[in-house]
Formats: structure tokens, sequence, C-alpha cells
């Protein structure tokens, strides 16, 4: 549910309040059977699955925004405030039979767990940006961006008590209670240059990231402290009147997700576990694109061609290993020397007062990475 408010206050002054809220709750129940073979037919494992869940997802945003005109042409100052909460709960049944051939030998391995998880996020965004004129053709704009999160991660899992018949034996190996907190701050000053035939944007920022795990369960903590300048730049250049290029550079953090850094396995399916780690690192994206657009009257053709590249420092990827019975571990880590290219390209064409588009597009990604 989205909703948007619109009060204006004076003729000089603007508040906006717009409220989002959404909710979920889904259930599911899967069966699954797999055998893995070696290149000669030998079987390795087999696993029989049987999983039921059920989650319910509570999602609410509210961002507030004050825009205020002041008492020169151009001048302006502005202000946001955004609100988050998110609540999720999932109730996981798994039940599997795995078998194992470890030299010559089959050794069963049965699983019978209840897993009840809770999260939760909190967070707050602030943000003021003051604009000044500096003439017809310049203008300097200053802003401060805050961003607060919290978030805490409760997963218990218990196997079943045979004796009983109730799930009350807790797993330790996979079971954690865990909070993360993470807090950027970036003030930035930014310089404008607009006329007829260039648009420009010249400045930069202070990006200072402070990321803050602890796990209650195992009671250990590790902190993060990172600060990066963040420069901004935007050239956009008119040829003509029919034919434009530009060029831009901007910057963003990709902060690791709860799940990501909880370093307890998921055992979902226990053929292919996954595990979280503490250690990960805020990832650091860099993006330069250049772009042509251009339009002959004449013939009615418009025509755009983008290429772009994005180096990411200590790029978030998966780390997948194989332990002898050929059980799939996968886990997040960073790693360096990653970047992605891509190009695009745009051609349409009027005929007899009817646009008939053709569109090409042709995506490059490369990825290299070192530990």
């Amino acid at each position: 549910m989205n909703m948007s408010f619109n009060y204006q206050i004076d003729s000089f002054t603007t508040l906006i309040v717009a409220p989002n809220l959404d909710y979920s709750a889904t259930s599911s129940l899967s069966e699954t059977h797999g055998i893995t073979r070696t290149p000669d037919g030998d079987m390795v494992n087999s696993s029989d699955m049987f999983n039921r869940s059920a989650m319910k997802n509570l999602n609410f945003r509210n961002n507030f925004s004050l825009v205020r005109l002041l008492n020169r042409e151009g001048r302006s100052i502005s202000m946001e405030f955004g609100q988050q909460y998110s609540r999720n709960k999932v109730n996981l049944f798994v039940n599997s039979e795995n078998h194992f051939v470890e030299d010559g030998v089959d050794r069963e391995e049965l699983t019978d767990q209840h897993t009840r998880s809770n999260g939760d996020t909190r967070g707050l965004s602030g943000s003021l940006t003051y604009i000044e004129p500096l003439g017809k053709a310049w203008r300097m704009e200053a802003s401060y961006n805050f961003n607060y999160a919290l978030s805490n991660s409760d997963r218990q899992t218990y196997n079943l008590n045979s004796g009983t018949g109730k799930y009350e034996d807790i797993d330790s190996a996979y079971s954690n209670k865990f909070r993360s907190v993470n807090v950027m701050q970036k003030p930035q000053l930014v310089f404008n240059y607009n006329t007829q035939k260039f648009n420009v944007a010249l400045g930069g920022g202070i990006q200072m990231n402070t990321l803050k795990n602890y796990s209650y369960t195992q009671d250990d903590s590790i902190n993060l402290y990172q600060t990066s300048f963040v420069p901004t730049s935007r050239i956009s250049y008119n040829v003509s009147q029919q034919l434009r290029v530009s060029a831009d550079y901007y910057f963003y953090a990709n902060q690791p997700t709860t799940d990501q850094l909880q370093p307890v396995p998921d055992n979902t399916n226990t053929l292919f576990k996954r595990v979280g780690n503490p250690d990960l690192k805020t990832a650091f994206n860099h993006n330069i694109n250049l772009r042509m657009d251009g339009f002959v009257p004449q013939k009615g053709f418009n025509y755009a061609v983008n290429i772009g590249y994005s180096p990411i420092a200590n790029a978030i990827v998966n780390e997948v290993s194989y332990d002898k019975n050929f059980v799939q571990t996968t886990r997040p880590i960073n790693v360096s020397g990653n970047y992605n290219i891509n190009t695009y390209s745009y051609i349409s064409k009027s005929i007899k007062k009817k646009i008939i588009p053709g569109a090409l597009m042709a995506t490059l990604t490369v990825t290299t990475g070192k530990v």
C-alpha cells in the first residue's frame, strides 16, 4: 500500500509525506529426491527431503520531505527524513534421509528439525540540502546524508526428541542470535554549471561507514570502520540541436545483509548448505558511463549509444566448496578485481506518422576476483 500527501504550507514551503506498508504471508510444502554419481556411474550420495514452511513479512516505510524556497531566486533548503521497520517470522520443518557411500560402505544420516526464525530491522535516514546560486550559470549544492539501520536475527533450531515426540533438543550448530548495526554519514559539496551548450556537475563528498556485528550466542563482536572519498561528476554537451554527448560517474555502497553476516549454516537443503560470513566488508561500486543521443529530423531517426564500466571494490560473491561426500557449502566472501562492462544501443524510425522502433542491446560482463 503506497500513499503520498502533499501540503503547500505557503507559497515558499512544501511538505510531502509518503508512507508505504507491505505485508505478506506464505506457506510452502516441498518434496525432493536426488542422487549424485561419479563420472563412472557410482553413487556418491542420495537424498530424500520433505520440507514445509510458513513465513510472514511486514515492511513499513515513511518519508517526510520539506522544501523551502528562500529570498533569492534559485536559493532553497530542503530536508528529508525517513523511517523504516521490517519484521519477518519463519517456521521451517526439515525432514531428510541422506545416504553417503564411503569406501563402499553406505552411511545413513537422518535429519528431523524445526527452525524458528525471527528477525527485524529498524532504520532512520535523513538529509539536509542547501542550494545557492552563484551567478546565471553556476550554483552550489551542499548536502549531508545520514543512514542508521539496526538488524536483529534470532534463529533457533531444535531436533526431534524421539522420546517425547517434540522438537525440544536445541541444535547449537544451526542456532544463533545476532545483531548488526550499520551507520553511514556523507557530507557532500557539488558545483553545477548549466548553459545552452553545457550541463556540468563536479564535486565530491566523504562517506563514513561503521559496521558493528555482535553474536549473543558466541559472545563475539566484529567492528569495521571505513572512510572513502566519493567524487561526483556529470558532463553533458549539446553538439547541436540534434546531437548530445554526455559522461557521468556515480558511486554507491552495498552493505552486507544480516543473513550474509550470520555465521550459522542454513540446512534447508541438507546437501546444499549456506553459511554467513561475519568478516564481510562493505562493497563499493564505481560506475562510469558514456552516452550519445541523436536525432535526424529529415529522416525521422532517433538513436542512442551507451557504454558503461563499473569496477567494484570488496565485491560480495559466493564461494562454493564441496566435501568428500559432494555436499555443497556456499559462503559469501569479499573479492577484489571485479568489474562490469556493458553496452547499449537504440534506434527508432518514424514511418508515415507512426513510430516503428527497433532496439539492439548487448551486455558483456567480465568478472575476475582475488580473495
